[in-house]
């Protein structure tokens, strides 16, 4: 895996394929994505900015089932498109 540099506030951070910042990657793959390979993790990331949903905060989460990845997105991630769709959203509990 090749690992290269980006900007955040002006200081230089590794970032690897997956375009997370090393340190988020490192806890993604530790984590929720433990026994997915290299791609499978770089797919499952791809496919959380796309949605703009973070599995670190519980938005989106993926299981293996039959030789894939599925992603999940959890209640919080539905909330968080919900308010994205309509500023005004509100959670009542």
């Amino acid at each position: 895996m090749t690992t290269a540099l980006a900007r955040q506030n002006g200081a230089a951070i590794a970032t690897n394929p997956s375009g997370l910042p090393q340190q988020e990657w490192e806890v993604l793959k530790n984590s929720i994505c433990k026994g997915f390979t290299d791609v499978e993790a770089q797919v499952f990331a791809g496919r959380c900015q796309a949605m703009g949903l973070s599995p670190l905060s519980g938005q989106i989460t993926a299981f293996k089932q039959g030789g894939g990845v599925i992603p999940i997105v959890t209640i919080d991630g539905y909330r968080a498109l919900a308010a994205r769709i309509d500023p005004g959203y509100i959670v009542e509990i």
